[in-house]
């Protein structure tokens, strides 16, 4: 047997369970941080090499075609659970962003319906009769980050869906969690997603939701450059084919 795992978002090693690729043979990578960390994770742990390819994120090849543009409103998008600020701070967040005169898409993510049921149900109550108010339940997030002209959220994958998908400067509100049991624990480096905020948006604290409005004027016009895309994405929008290729070459070796 010969177990490949093609990752799904060029999200850094950090932020997955320890131990999550140890078993693998194979990896097709999305960027050179993830070779990178699996690379110093497998020479501390004294374990098997695993073949790391250089693949990229196959699902921004559906963006090809679709015209990026700079939106109007603000887009909060936050995770669920421990790692989200929805229910710590995301009603003074969307209050005070609105008071600023700015238009506002909510889209919690999928699994908050569960988890976060009562905040959303709060949030829904409290602002829907503002005009300026969007709760979006779709399930596709391409047309509202299109949409938007500054992304808030938290530290996810959806950082690099914004900046490196769709162009658009990012804000993340980082909520404290616990380390122990995630891959973070045991890198030494800086995660990408953190070294792609501090070049194309901003981290900052939950009691920094005060002055949201500077920190918006800060980098609503920070440039989002071709080369900079590169840097932190394998072959992008063309990695399917490429995925494609590196898995039949796999397959003939094992066959």
């Amino acid at each position: 047997n010969h177990y490949c795992n093609l990752m799904h978002s060029p999200v850094d090693i950090h932020f997955y369970k320890k131990f999550a690729f140890d078993r693998f043979d194979s990896i097709l990578c999305a960027n050179s941080f993830q070779i990178k960390n699996l690379r110093q994770l497998e020479n501390d742990r004294s374990a098997k090499k695993k073949e790391l390819f250089e693949t990229g994120c196959t699902y921004y090849d559906k963006l090809n075609g679709i015209e990026i543009k700079k939106g109007e409103g603000i887009l909060i998008a936050p995770s669920w659970g421990d790692k989200s600020f929805i229910t710590t701070c995301g009603k003074q967040l969307i209050k005070k962003i609105l008071e600023e005169g700015y238009k506002v898409v909510f889209r919690p993510h999928p699994q908050s319906f569960t988890a976060d049921e009562e905040t959303l149900e709060e949030i829904k109550t409290v602002f829907e009769s503002d005009t300026n108010f969007q709760f979006d339940k779709s399930s596709d997030n391409k047309l509202a980050l299109s949409n938007s002209k500054i992304v808030i959220s938290s530290m996810s994958g959806l950082v690099f869906d914004s900046i490196i998908g769709h162009k658009k400067p990012t804000i993340v509100i980082n909520s404290k969690w616990d380390e122990r049991g995630w891959e973070s624990y045991s890198i030494k480096n800086t995660s990408s997603t953190h070294m792609l905020l501090e070049n194309l948006g901003k981290i900052i604290s939950e009691d920094d939701i005060v002055n949201i409005e500077t920190i918006i004027k800060g980098v609503e016009d920070l440039h989002i450059t071709d080369e900079i895309i590169n840097e932190y994405i394998f072959n992008f929008k063309s990695a399917g084919k490429v995925a494609a290729n590196q898995i039949k070459s796999l397959y003939n070796k094992i066959e």
